[in-house]
């Protein structure tokens, strides 16, 4: 937030202190904004690095997409914000959110995706290079509790029930919920289970599944 309020340029690029670019990225992904004009963000694919010299494509081609994608962000996680560059005007008065405990970045793209459309160019525009301190690799549970109440906050209090079909929302939060009550309920997390279960029964109250995982939970 910092570096956004003292920037000066047309456009904005995120970069973190133990990443690379591969040489002609920026001037590859200026030509793509300047060739769509509607768009607000270019991003590209990106590379995970290992410490043993390992290399891997992160994501898959159904990431790969152009447009209105906020839809599609409701749905997955978003792209790596390191992999794109921002127009500042698409940007003006949107700031990283400093409550948050964890996914910011996240949470920053969903509310961008609001407000612009991407294009994307189909090359590597980040090495990431990928150590064992890594916060991405850690599976910590909070991380999928704070994507949830992202989503709820986003969708309920940030005004995304007038851009998203309420089926479209309800669908991904109760799937959301559920699948977390069952990895709860894999731990032997009662109590944690039981309550996220009937979080999701309260977006698919019809689902069966939804009741099968709250009766599981309650039988334990």
């Amino acid at each position: 937030n910092a570096g956004m309020q003292i920037a000066r340029g047309r456009f904005l690029l995120f970069l973190d202190d133990d990443d690379l670019m591969p040489p002609g990225t920026l001037s590859r992904l200026v030509a793509a904004l300047e060739a769509h004009p509607e768009a607000g963000v270019a991003y590209g694919c990106f590379e995970n690095i290992w410490p043993d010299g390992r290399r891997e494509t992160g994501f898959g081609a159904d990431r790969h997409l152009a447009g209105d994608l906020l839809e599609h962000f409701f749905r997955q996680i978003p792209h790596l914000i390191m992999a794109g560059l921002f127009r500042r005007e698409a940007m003006d008065g949107l700031f990283f959110d400093e409550q948050l405990p964890s996914i910011q970045d996240s949470d920053f793209y969903i509310r961008l995706a609001a407000r612009t459309s991407f294009c994307f160019i189909p090359e590597i525009t980040l090495w990431r290079r990928i150590t064992k301190n890594s916060l991405s690799q850690g599976d910590d549970p909070r991380r999928k509790l704070d994507w949830g109440r992202c989503l709820e906050r986003y969708y309920w209090r940030l005004g995304g029930w007038q851009r998203l079909p309420p089926w479209l929302a309800a669908d991904r939060l109760g799937r959301w919920w559920l699948r977390l009550a069952g990895e709860h309920l894999e731990q032997g997390e009662r109590a944690a289970a039981l309550a996220l279960a009937w979080r999701s029964l309260r977006y698919r109250p019809l689902a069966t599944s939804g009741w099968r995982r709250l009766w599981q939970a309650w039988r334990l």
